[in-house]
């Protein structure tokens, strides 16, 4: 039947195409570049360094055949790239040619694939080449966030920051060092290898500094557009491969389809996913952040760095202090916050503090309430006195009410034993008498009868006659 429908394709003009085509390594997926399409005939991937070998999955539309799909892992040498060939054929002589080139990374990787800033702008723009940038911050931020997508899964990544400086009328010019290659390891140089993979970092587009839930990620989502005009197809795919790691993510939604009405891929379908780290950078103030990315394999032991320095700008003479509620510099702070002129924003007041000078000199508390009130103290701070007599003397009522309940369970059990102990004493003595007697009624009458003739013996009461 297949064959049948596979005829009247051709016999319509049609020819036969892979509905899907999927690439892993053992249960880990590989990810295809460009990402799979049934118009699209030749794609790359990039295994890493741990992964040695590739399965592929491939599967026709109807009245269609799968051929010369390998049905075993293919293995991948170092520096040996393979290229696979994988065909959908009708069953009357047409066939439609998949190519696929899968190499393998070295292990001695020290870039990254993607780094951005969000909330800021990267200058330059993103190159693994170049480890020196400067990101300058929006006013309104008050921590920078860096995104970045490794190279190689089991590459190893930390962030340093050093302590805030007070920033200058300027941002700092960013610093122009390019990776070197070198054999040792050391943290005062940057580091890396001069081979590069077809998984190229993705240049920074139109959209690189909106953050990954911004419109123009979704008109790149749907348009299936290249960031770049005319870029070359490496950098195009890799884009592909960030929005295809957002929509993973939750980033964009998962039911936003692509020419032909295909689902995209679901959240854990991806090689390589974009990470995220939060410093905090006061208003007016720099830090240097530096990345230290470690091979994948340890054996070769090549680190490389990238260095940012976040620069967030400074309020100006009018309006000198940054309020975080607003989002802007002001004049003069709201009620409960202060002038920090050194830090230049307005910060928190102490407890129950309406007006302070600083955070231990409270100038004014806050109002009274009907439950307490407040009043200044010698040490700058603002006390809050309960003033409704349940709430001033909660404690001693809490210890009164807790007396008084042993006090009552005590008489109750006092009550108890006096009603029923009595009654029980009664009840055992009337059993014992009428029960547990050893002697017959008729020597009961002859001692009521001869008290004289008859005498206690033994343990246990006897009568004998005299």
């Amino acid at each position: 039947m297949r064959w049948v429908l596979g005829a009247a394709a051709v016999a319509h003009g049609l020819e036969c195409r892979l509905a899907s085509l999927t690439a892993r390594y053992q249960d880990s997926p590989v990810s295809l570049m460009p990402k799979f399409a049934p118009s699209t005939y030749e794609y790359s991937a990039v295994l890493d360094f741990s992964m040695d070998s590739f399965s592929i999955d491939a599967w026709a539309f109807g009245g269609c055949e799968v051929d010369e799909a390998p049905n075993q892992a293919l293995p991948v040498q170092i520096g040996q790239p393979r290229t696979v060939s994988v065909y959908a054929t009708d069953g009357a002589g047409g066939r439609t040619k998949y190519t696929l080139r899968v190499e393998r990374l070295l292990g001695s990787e020290t870039d990254l694939q993607y780094l951005q800033v969000e909330n800021a702008e990267l200058d330059p723009r993103f190159d693994p080449a170049v480890r020196g940038y400067v990101a300058r911050m929006q006013i309104w931020s008050d921590s920078v966030v860096i995104s970045y997508m490794l190279r190689d899964n089991h590459q190893r990544v930390r962030f340093l920051a050093e302590a805030e400086q007070r920033a200058g009328e300027e941002p700092p010019a960013p610093a122009t060092t390019t990776r070197r290659t070198t054999t040792t390891t050391t943290t005062t140089t940057t580091t890396t290898t001069t081979k590069s993979s077809t998984t190229a970092a993705p240049d920074a587009d139109e959209h690189a500094s909106e953050p990954p839930h911004e419109e123009g990620h979704r008109r790149l989502l749907v348009s299936g557009a290249p960031a770049v005009p005319g870029g070359a197809p490496e950098r195009q795919a890799v884009q592909r491969l960030l929005v295809d790691s957002r929509v993973a993510q939750g980033n964009v939604s998962e039911w936003q389809l692509e020419g032909g009405g295909r689902r995209l891929m679901d959240s854990g379908e991806l090689q390589y996913r974009i990470e995220h780290t939060t410093f905090l950078v006061n208003v007016g103030n720099q830090r240097r952040i530096t990345i230290t990315v470690q091979s994948a394999d340890e054996l070769q032991a090549r680190i490389g760095q990238y260095h940012i320095i976040a620069y967030r700008p400074s309020c100006t003479e009018e309006a000198p202090f940054f309020d975080r509620a607003k989002g802007q510099c002001v004049l003069n702070c709201n009620r409960g916050f202060y002038s920090h002129r050194r830090l230049h924003r307005c910060s928190e007041c102490n407890s129950n503090c309406d007006v302070c000078s600083s955070l231990l000199n409270c100038q004014m508390c806050r109002r009274d309430s009907s439950d307490f009130a407040y009043k200044v103290q010698p040490d700058g701070s603002c006390k809050a006195v309960a003033n409704h007599m349940l709430r001033k003397y909660w404690w001693w009522c809490v210890g009164l009410g807790i007396i008084l309940i042993l006090t009552l369970c005590l008489g109750c059990f006092a009550l108890c034993q006096s009603c029923c102990a009595p009654r029980r004493s009664a009840r055992v003595f009337a059993n014992t008498s009428s029960d547990e007697s050893d002697y017959s009624s008729e020597e009961l009458d002859d001692a009521a009868q001869y008290p004289g003739q008859y005498q206690a013996s033994g343990p246990v009461p006897t009568w004998s006659r005299a």
